[in-house]
C-alpha cells in the first residue's frame, strides 16, 4: 500500500544524491569533537557475526544473563551494528512474547533530536523498567507482548552510539577532554563529529542503512523471526523523524522491490507518532491552555502561572 506525504513534508534527497550522500558523510567536515563522556568498560564475551554486505553485528544477549527481558523463552540481542569503522550504532532486539516468527519488526526512535531510544525501551514501551537499585523488572504492558521490537540510538553520538573510539583522560578542573598521559579519569570516549548527521533527511539515510544491515543479519542472529510486516513508532521529535523516515524507507523498499538496489524488502504497515512535535509555532500556544482546560479535569496551575505561561509563549 503506497504511502503518501504532503509535498512540504517530501524528503528533497533524490535516489542519487542519497547514495552520494551516504558514501561521502564522511568528507562534510573535518571537525572531530571528543564528547566528555565515557563509554562502558569493554564487555566480555560478545559474539559476532558478518552480514552479506560484510557488515559487523556485535552483540550479547541480555536476558540469558538476567537483565530485562526474562520472559521464559523470549530472547533479546543488544550491541553494535558497525557499518565502516566511523559508524556503530548501538541496538537493542526484542522478540515478541508471543508467536515472534509471525509478530511484525517493529523499529522504535526516541525524538529529541538527540533523545535516546533506550529511553522509550526502559521508562515506556520495552518490555523491562527499572527499579531505583538499578535492577529491572517486566513490563506487562510493553509492545513486544504483540510485536518483535528493535530499539536504536540513532543518530551516531546519541546513547552509546559512537564513529571512532579513543582512549584519554578528562581534566577534572576544566572537563576538557586530554590525552591518556594526563593524570585525569581515564576511560573510552567516543570521538564523534557532530555535523554528520545534522539533518532529519540525513538521519533517515542513516538509519535506512543501519535497519537494512540488522535484517540481512537477522536469519544468523535470530533464525525465528521471519515476519517482514514493519512498523515505525516515536515520539516528540518523531513528529519530524516519523513522515520523514518512514517516507525514505518506504521509497528505499520500492526500488528493492523493483530490482534497482539489492536489500530486504518489507511489508509497510504503521507509522506511529506519539505527542509529535509538527509544527511547534502552532502547537506552543496550547500547552499553557492544556494544562488547566483538558479533557481528564486537571488543573496544573493557579490563574497566575497560567497567565504568565500565556504571555511567555
Amino acid at each position: 500500500m503506497k504511502f503518501s506525504l504532503v509535498s512540504s513534508l517530501a524528503l528533497l534527497i533524490t535516489v542519487n544524491e542519497a547514495k552520494n550522500t551516504a558514501k561521502n558523510l564522511q568528507a562534510r567536515s573535518s571537525y572531530n569533537p571528543k564528547r566528555a563522556r565515557q563509554l562502558p568498560a569493554a564487555p566480555e564475551g560478545v559474539k559476532t557475526i558478518t552480514t552479506p554486505q560484510n557488515v559487523t553485528i556485535r552483540y550479547k544477549e541480555p536476558g540469558k544473563e538476567g537483565v530485562c527481558e526474562t520472559t521464559p523463552g523470549v530472547n533479546s540481542y543488544s550491541g553494535y551494528i558497525d557499518l565502516d569503522e566511523n559508524s556503530h550504532t548501538f541496538f537493542w532486539f526484542f522478540e515478541a512474547r508471543h508467536n515472534p516468527e509471525e509478530a511484525p519488526i517493529t523499529l522504535w526512535l526516541n525524538g529529541g533530536p538527540g533523545s535516546d531510544s533506550m529511553i522509550g525501551l526502559f521508562e515506556e514501551l520495552g518490555p523491562c523498567h527499572i527499579y531505583e537499585n538499578l535492577t529491572s523488572y517486566v513490563n506487562p504492558y510493553s509492545f513486544t507482548e504483540a510485536s518483535n521490537v528493535l530499539f536504536l540510538s540513532q543518530p551516531l553520538g546519541v546513547g552509546f552510539s559512537y564513529s571512532q573510539e579513543e582512549a584519554g583522560s578528562v581534566n577534572p578542573v576544566t572537563g576538557v577532554y586530554e590525552n591518556a598521559s594526563f593524570a585525569g579519569v581515564t576511560g573510552r570516549y567516543p570521538a564523534i563529529n557532530a555535523s554528520l548527521l545534522d539533518t532529519t533527511d540525513l538521519a533517515a539515510i542513516a538509519s535506512w542503512h543501519v535497519l537494512q544491515a540488522f535484517l540481512t543479519g537477522l536469519p544468523q542472529l535470530d533464525s525465528n523471526i521471519t515476519s517482514k510486516e514493519f512498523n515505525l513508532w516515536t515520539e516528540s521529535y518523531g513528529g519530524h523523524y516519523g513522515p520523514a523516515f518512514y517516507n525514505y524507507f518506504y521509497e528505499q523498499n520500492q526500488l528493492i522491490e523493483n530490482g534497482t538496489i539489492e536489500g530486504v524488502a518489507l511489508n509497510f504497515n504503521t507509522l506511529g507518532v506519539i505527542n509529535g512535535i509538527i509544527d511547534e509555532y502552532i502547537q506552543a500556544p496550547y500547552y499553557p491552555e492544556f494544562a488547566v482546560n483538558n479533557t481528564y479535569g486537571i488543573t496544573a496551575y493557579n490563574d497566575t502561572v497560567y497567565n504568565y505561561a500565556k504571555f511567555a509563549t
